[in-house]
């Protein structure tokens, strides 16, 4: 059952991905951009900032509009023609590349950014390609997760869902561990919105 579910799940990133943001909205009771966008407050405003798996566009906009020096990153080509289209107006740096292989040179950005990534997020190759483009003293803000606080039957049935597409209860521990083990200093935040408890992971690169 979770192997199907997850099955589907990734579809939304591909060959459905027209579908994304309706069930997004679904899934999160209408909050699902404001989840993502509770990465802006850690992310440093000089520099350049690299999203990972930029998915239809939604942050890549925001950040754009409060006047970061966005750029971002997707494998999806569905997903890229999306942001194109939704950050036109802004004069877009997108490119379709892996994070396991990030085509920028050392030092790039200031910060990186993902929200709601697969499990390639934490994969030590990935973890060291962000390293690597990060400045000194840089950070990697991540958000892997929300805790849903409602307790009415909608939100109950979204935790069941939440499950079956493989959130795991450790994944604060999971997530420190690939971290430091990647020369990350990690710190953990929790973001209140009406309706969840936003997770933010911020990964610093030592600045020495």
């Amino acid at each position: 059952m979770r192997a199907w579910t997850q099955y589907l799940f990734n579809q939304l990133y591909t060959n459905f991905a027209w579908a994304y943001d309706v069930v997004a909205a679904m899934a999160s009771l209408g909050e699902w951009q404001r989840w993502g966008q509770a990465a802006l407050a850690f992310l440093p405003r000089d520099g350049r900032v690299l999203e990972i798996a930029h998915g239809p566009g939604h942050l890549q906009a925001a950040m754009c509009q409060a006047g970061y020096r966005a750029f971002g990153i997707d494998l999806s080509p569905q997903m890229s023609r999306l942001a194109h289209r939704r950050t036109l107006r802004y004069g877009p740096h997108l490119a379709r590349a892996d994070a396991l292989y990030l085509p920028f040179a050392n030092g790039a950005f200031a910060g990186a950014v993902s929200t709601f990534p697969a499990q390639f997020i934490l994969a030590p190759q990935t973890l060291a390609e962000v390293h690597r483009v990060l400045i000194p003293g840089g950070v990697f803000v991540v958000v892997p997760a929300v805790r849903l606080i409602g307790q009415d039957l909608f939100a109950g049935a979204l935790r069941l869902a939440y499950r079956l597409t493989g959130q795991r209860a450790d994944i604060d521990a999971l997530g420190e561990g690939r971290f430091e083990a990647a020369g990350l200093r990690f710190a953990r935040y929790a973001v209140l919105t009406p309706r969840a408890e936003v997770v933010v992971w911020v990964g610093s690169k030592p600045a020495g």
